[in-house]
């Protein structure tokens, strides 16, 4: 997949989900929050090219979503976490 073209990832088998969500009062708080960009962009570095972080404003609720995919569960399960609290300290 290119770099700009993340929508085109395709899940391989045995590709791990992580998803969290944060409540926020403005769903538009990330555009201005480059210290949450860099937070994603260091952790995307870590999955070194094997998995793909996602955050988004729900479309029908007062939440950021976070969700990240990749090889390794945990490793998984503690990027969402890590990338949930950080959107939570400057979003929420």
């Amino acid at each position: 997949a290119g770099a700009g073209r993340r929508d085109s990832v395709v899940r391989r088998a045995g590709d791990q989900d992580g998803q969290a969500h944060v409540r926020v009062r403005d769903r538009g708080a990330l555009e201005g929050a480059t210290v949450v960009w860099r937070a994603i962009a260091g952790e995307e570095q870590r999955l070194g090219g094997k998995g793909r972080i996602l955050v988004r404003p729900s479309g029908t609720e007062p939440l950021l979503r976070v969700m990240v995919e990749g090889r390794e569960a945990q490793q998984v399960a503690n990027l969402a976490k890590g990338i949930a609290d950080v959107v939570q300290r400057v979003a929420a």
